[in-house]
């Protein structure tokens, strides 16, 4: 009688075994089932938000295209500018308006009230019978950022840009960069965009508050892209080697209708000459920064639209995910 007693017990230890592994297993399963269904709702809106965000992209073009055809000037008393506040638009997603949860938020900026990061290092003359101070120089003065070396950040700008492999006095060309414990290759060409300078030498050395500052003041778009007068902070006014009384006057007298009307104006009242080639009072490059936001996912994405002013035909030519 006691052996099936014995054997009895072992059954149910078993059974109590394969009970408790079988759920265990059932667990783990309906755990990883969640586990995917919540991701691929993440994908899902993730993916959703960023197409939202390109369709704040077909909306700005459209904006651009009517500002051309009423507009012969860009200057910050226009609607697009809205007084340089980001604007947020409520999303009506499935029937659900929350627009703490479901929204768009953006920004739009002329980039050529920016100087032109692939033209600043070659001492554009904005100023006729005057010798040009160094405009980088200039302009890290003017926002208050502190520099080990200016030298270093001229050379080594202009070596990046140029298509050989001759460094400059401080700069560093492909086997300063090579040699570095994480190793890249100088791009030998003009930048894409502002967030380079962080590979650069002399550049990453600078604070991430300081370099963001900077950033803010520049723009990378083709050479001799020209500044516009209308629309130029007083940062970017005071690199241009500008003393306060002129900068406030050009400020004052905005928006210029036309070039000559800035030249002859400043010429009368600063009795400076400006070199017109260098200005314009139309822009053609524009900076849609915008987030997208759908639940607990967010895009942003910031892209440069530009408008042809001849026949206010406006496209996207560079679409960047995150900061610009």
């Amino acid at each position: 009688m006691l052996l099936p007693q014995k054997q009895s017990g072992v059954a149910l230890v078993m059974a109590i075994m394969i009970v408790t592994l079988a759920a265990i297993t059932a667990t783990a399963i309906t755990v990883i089932n969640q586990r995917q269904i919540i991701r691929t709702s993440n994908m899902i809106l993730r993916d959703q938000a960023f197409h939202f965000a390109t369709g704040a992209e077909a909306f700005t073009i459209r904006i651009l295209n009517e500002d051309g055809k009423d507009n012969d000037s860009d200057h910050l008393d226009e609607e697009w500018y809205n007084e340089g506040q980001s604007v947020v638009l409520p999303i009506d997603f499935a029937n659900i308006q929350d627009s703490s949860r479901f929204y768009l938020e953006g920004t739009l900026t002329d980039l050529q009230s920016r100087l032109n990061i692939n033209d600043i290092s070659s001492f554009p003359e904005y100023v006729d019978n005057k010798i040009q101070a160094n405009t980088l120089l200039a302009l890290i003065s003017a926002l208050e950022i502190s520099v080990d070396s200016v030298g270093v950040l001229n050379d080594s700008l202009k070596d990046w840009i140029d298509n050989d492999n001759e460094p400059a006095a401080s700069g560093a060309e492909q086997y300063y960069y090579l040699g570095l414990e994480q190793p890249y290759q100088a791009a030998n060409t003009n930048l894409l965009h502002t967030s380079t300078l962080r590979q650069i030498r002399g550049f990453e050395a600078l604070e991430k508050d300081d370099l963001l500052t900077l950033r803010k003041e520049l723009n990378a778009l083709p050479s001799k892209t020209p500044l516009n007068i209308n629309t130029a902070s007083e940062k970017v006014l005071e690199a241009l080697t500008l003393n306060e009384q002129t900068r406030a006057t050009i400020i004052a007298n905005r928006p210029y209708k036309t070039v000559d009307e800035f030249l002859t104006d400043s010429k009368t009242q600063t009795g400076i000459n400006f070199k017109g080639e260098n200005f314009v009072i139309e822009s053609e490059y524009f900076l849609l920064d915008v987030t997208a936001v759908m639940d607990k996912a967010r895009v942003r994405i910031n892209s440069i639209i530009q408008r042809n002013n001849t026949n206010n035909n406006s496209k996207v030519v560079l679409r960047i995910i995150g900061d610009y």
